[in-house]
């Protein structure tokens, strides 16, 4: 009996186990990222900087508005507000909360546009959104999208230049309606159902590089693809969410079936390698209204995006050794350990074959 080579097959057995169970746990940060797990991708994801104090549903210009962006042709982003202590009109349902603070946006404020933001990336980072969303005159329909910023080359300086998500005119689509446009006609070939209530399972879309105005480069034909290729290079996962009017729904990791451990769709987005920046999206899908107005619906508050990150593992067989994450911390771990207890200060359980 070859003790010593049993001996190098159990140890080797062992740490597979333990790294497997540890590279889904959630840690600190990567190196080159300063964020906590605790710690908001999103910046004011719950819309409450401009404080408004006076007008329960105002419309801001977007430079007055902290950290966001629109596609919106006039620049506006409209806001809905209990702070005065009165009621906000696009709560239509009777049930007056607001998921989180005194006030929350509306995708379709004076035209149908896009909400965005930028946020600094590493490859391999992993991010779990949550949000809260709500119709206005019955169930409207949104989309999350996230996806790599786009840049171009500037033919006259031979620079990179950044090419912002646009709408060509009041009336036009930006590259994110267009999307939202395709997945639309083409769920049957995605194999996606799209739920009248709920969100869908997360969709993979391809498209070609974006272009100014609400265009894409070589806009000729289809600029979307369900494959990649040498046109369809830039990809982007897409989710599809409905709510009534009734009450605010909480999707993604503000879900209670996520805290129960029972979500039916999958909320993370992996970074690919050599994204340095990622855009994070959400436009309408489709909205109730009355005579077909498109300036009304899609409600959204209390947005959220975690980083996550894999943990590597090495221990001898047997006795102690020690979990490293990319920031140079340590924490011990033991031969008859069965839990970590990591950054956000939840306990996760690691189940340990015996060695």
């Amino acid at each position: 009996m070859d003790i010593k080579g049993d001996w190098k097959k159990r140890a080797v057995s062992g740490l597979m186990v333990l790294a497997m169970a540890l590279s889904l746990l959630p840690t600190s940060i990567l190196a080159a990222d300063t964020r906590s797990v605790t710690d908001n991708a999103i910046k004011n994801g719950s819309f409450e900087q401009p404080a408004s104090n006076i007008d329960n549903s105002p419309q801001l210009a977007a430079a007055q508005v902290h950290d966001w962006h629109t596609t919106a042709f006039d620049q506006k982003i409209e806001f809905g507000s209990r702070r005065n202590g009165g009621n906000a009109p696009q709560l239509t349902g009777g049930d007056q909360t607001i998921p989180d603070g005194y006030q929350f946006a509306e995708l379709n404020a004076n035209e149908e546009s896009t909400l965005y933001q930028y946020a600094a990336t590493v490859g391999g980072n992993v991010y779990e959104w949550g949000l809260s969303h709500r119709g206005r005159y019955g169930i409207d329909r949104m989309a999350v999208i996230i996806g790599p910023k786009q840049s171009q080359i500037d033919p006259a300086t031979g620079e990179r230049i950044d090419v912002d998500p646009a709408k060509p005119d009041k009336n036009g689509k930006d590259q994110f309606m267009r999307m939202t446009d395709w997945v639309k006609s083409h769920a049957e070939k995605l194999g996606v159902k799209i739920p009248v209530t709920g969100c869908t399972q997360k969709i993979t879309v391809y498209s070609k590089k974006f272009a100014a105005n609400g265009g894409f480069q070589n806009d000729i034909g289809d600029a979307f693809s369900a494959s990649p290729s040498d046109v369809y290079t830039e990809k982007w996962n897409v989710w599809i969410i409905g709510t009534s009017s009734t009450a605010w729904g909480n999707y993604g990791t503000k879900s209670p079936d996520y805290a129960a451990g029972n979500l039916a769709y999958s909320c993370r987005y992996a970074v690919p390698d050599g994204q340095t920046e990622t855009v994070f999206a959400f436009c309408s899908y489709s909205a109730t209204t009355y005579n077909n107005d498109k300036t009304l619906g899609n409600l959204i508050d209390n947005i959220h995006f975690s980083l996550y990150q894999t943990i590597t593992a090495a221990a001898t067989a047997g006795g102690s050794g020690n979990i490293r994450v990319s920031t140079g911390d340590e924490t011990k771990i033991g031969s008859s350990m069965s839990k970590l207890v990591v950054a956000n200060g939840e306990t996760a359980f690691v189940p340990l074959s015996p060695w």
